[in-house]
């Protein structure tokens, strides 16, 4: 089955320690295609990345800035 996980937060690293990545990690050994989708803010200056890490394909896309900023740039 194909899993596409919608990240709230950058998501660089699947060997992080954490939920997110654990379940990833779960979902993985199972034997699923895993998708995951996180935004690179724009106070880091990332441009938008395509990279594979244990099979999990990882996708960062250039956004605005969605937490800790004031409500108009939300």
């Amino acid at each position: 089955m194909n899993i596409i996980f919608f990240a709230i937060s950058s998501f660089t690293d699947i060997e992080a320690k954490g939920g997110s990545p654990d379940l990833m990690g779960k979902f993985k050994n199972e034997g699923h295609n895993i998708f995951v989708v996180a935004p690179y803010k724009r106070r880091y200056n990332k441009q938008t990345t395509l990279e594979k890490q244990r099979d999990i394909h990882l996708f960062g896309v250039k956004s605005l800035n969605i937490q800790k900023t004031i409500v108009i740039e939300k």
